[in-house]
């Protein structure tokens, strides 16, 4: 619902498709480079481009490498290199290290209807859910460690931040976090919602109820799983605040 609001109120923004700069971001390879909002990138390696998604293929096809980068300002052609930095980014599924330089595409808003506020909102929450399960998925596989976990310190910092960029920003992290908190519960972990699911399934299948130290057995050891994960992710904000 707050998803749908957001864009009933605000719209939603498309993509341009062109290789025009939109944004740029501080002390990154592109700001270093001296390139700015509304420049049109032209080449890179002397291969012409000329949408978005090829200009970025090309650049995150290459991290850490040094690419020949042309662009074009009002009338005026610049020519020179620029060193990628890598970042690791969720690739199907998986993590990859990608190459960035810092620029963002040129973006319009146009207002929605009230059919497409839905849609979009509805879309946005399939969307995180399918983000959070991979990243659950990669933290099982220990593709990504548990240090980049955020708790409750974290959060309430992030908050904190937020509100200062307006009632909108907010809400949309109010949203995120809902989502998040929705399917963390029905994760089949004894102590959580889905644990007793996952109880209530397994006597459902085996047509017997299991005895009732059994369930408090489960139910202890995730409450001790829980309160460890807790304590951890703790430590990790803690860590992260003096080290900022």
């Amino acid at each position: 619902c707050i998803f749908t609001f957001q864009f009933s109120q605000n719209g939603t923004y498309d993509i341009d498709e062109s290789t025009q700069i939109g944004g740029i971001m501080d002390n990154s390879p592109a700001y270093d480079l001296g390139l700015q909002v509304d420049d049109q990138i032209t080449t890179i390696n002397n291969n012409s481009v000329h949408s978005w998604e090829s200009m970025t293929k090309l650049i995150h096809a290459n991290p850490n490498q040094k690419l020949l980068l042309s662009w074009k300002r009002e009338n005026e052609f610049f020519s020179d290199s620029i060193l990628t930095i890598s970042s690791n980014r969720i690739v199907e599924g998986d993590i990859s290290e990608i190459g960035m330089i810092g620029i963002s595409p040129l973006l319009h808003n146009r207002d929605t209807n009230l059919k497409e506020s839905i849609y979009l909102g509805v879309t946005r929450v399939f969307n995180l859910i399918d983000m959070m399960i991979t990243t659950i998925k990669l933290l099982f596989l220990g593709s990504i460690s548990i240090n980049e976990m955020a708790g409750p310190i974290m959060i309430a910092k992030v908050a904190g931040e937020t509100a200062t960029q307006g009632i909108f920003a907010l809400l949309s992290l109010m949203a995120f976090l809902s989502v998040n908190l929705g399917l963390i519960n029905i994760l089949p972990i004894p102590g959580l919602d889905g644990g007793h699911i996952a109880i209530v399934l397994i006597e459902g299948l085996y047509r017997k109820e299991l005895p009732i130290k059994i369930k408090m057995g489960i139910q202890q050891l995730g409450m001790i799983f829980l309160f460890i994960l807790f304590i951890t992710i703790m430590i990790n904000d803690i860590l992260r605040i003096f080290n900022s």
